[in-house]
């Protein structure tokens, strides 16, 4: 016998068995969810995910349970199709959740506010997305295609993760950042503004990508790790990272297995463009029109003063195997062969 409800009956007397790995457990679980029947006819006031009508009487996605999903009349959130919500999850306001997608956390459902992931305001979560333990949606983000929020993760504003996307280990995805393709954010990542990751690029590792002004793009095979800091605040700024250009800082003290480490890392503005396998490591500013391509290396590798920065700025161009050290200030000039600081 179904239970009474307000906008929606759970339907009591048809459950079905979802077996799904625990990553906190590490054990395969059984939940048991139900399948939500609305009792009025009405639409989601959802505008990232427009025009679905839900009819009275129709059947919608499963849930573990009433607290999983809002049943009150100052929300339309809904759960659709074949989608799955369980653990200690809550979808309300005007969120939905359609066709396959999951929404999960471990344990039970908690009150509201207190969930533990949180799927909430005009957020979607649409076709075979994942929002897993700990996450938050807000605003109008959108989670579609395959892309995935993981480990205690948070989507808010106009942000995206699409494609083949995931954001996981406590990183924060805001303003209109659009992660797709098979972008990869993990470890403690701050992405807000102008952003767009795609192609199999990787950030991780604590990286800062802020864009409040002009565009941050970042494609291909490209990393940024450890650290390493992009932003651009005039909107005239605009820094691609593309092919198998690399990012990263390195420890000043401690290491990654043992005491926290701290690094020095680079920090990247303005209209910079790295490509092919350029390489820029450590206390490295770079700002202005500078590029790097080809097999360029910008090191910071003055080990009598760590602390020193190594600068390249204005229109500076690095190509072919040409590399720039130590602690300078560059500026200007096209260096390309095998040439140290343009020599």
């Amino acid at each position: 016998m179904a239970e009474s409800s307000n906008r929606y009956t759970l339907q009591t007397s048809n459950p079905k068995q979802f077996d799904w790995y625990d990553p906190i457990t590490q054990k395969i679980t059984s939940i048991t969810v139900y399948q939500i029947k609305a009792n009025a006819s009405f639409t989601p006031d959802n505008v990232m995910a427009p025009g679905i009508p839900v009819a009275e009487n129709q059947l919608g996605g499963w849930i573990a349970g009433e607290a999983n999903l809002d049943n009150t009349s100052a929300s339309t959130a809904w759960v659709y199709d074949n989608a799955l919500v369980f653990g200690n999850v809550v979808i309300k306001g005007n969120a939905v959740v359609t066709e396959n997608s999951i929404v999960y956390s471990t344990g039970s459902p908690g009150v509201g506010d207190t969930c533990a992931t949180q799927v909430v305001g005009q957020a979607a979560i649409l076709e075979n997305a994942q929002v897993g333990i700990n996450c938050t949606v807000d605003g109008n983000a959108i989670v579609r295609n395959n892309g995935q929020l993981k480990d205690s993760s948070k989507l808010h504003d106009n942000a995206q993760i699409m494609g083949n996307g995931i954001v996981q280990d406590s990183s924060t995805v805001s303003g209109s950042v659009v992660i797709d393709g098979s972008a990869l954010v993990e470890d403690n990542c701050t992405i807000s503004g102008n952003v767009t990751l795609k192609g199999n690029c990787h950030v991780a590792d604590g990286s800062k990508i802020e864009a409040p002004g002009g565009l941050i793009t970042i494609s291909g095979s490209a990393q940024v790790i450890d650290f390493a800091s992009i932003t651009t605040a005039s909107s005239d700024d605009n820094v691609e990272i593309s092919e198998h250009a690399l990012v990263n800082g390195v420890i000043k003290t401690g290491t990654k297995d043992n005491n926290p480490p701290t690094y020095q890392a680079p920090a990247i503005s303005g209209q910079v463009k790295l490509s092919g396998n350029a390489r820029v490591t450590g206390k490295v500013t770079m700002s202005g029109q500078a590029q790097m391509t080809e097999n360029a290396q910008a090191e910071q590798v003055n080990f009598d003063n760590i602390d020193a920065t190594l600068t390249l700025q204005g229109s500076i161009s690095i190509s072919g195997n040409a590399r720039a050290v130590g602690s300078n200030t560059f500026s200007s000039g096209s260096w390309g062969g095998n040439t140290v600081n343009g020599v």
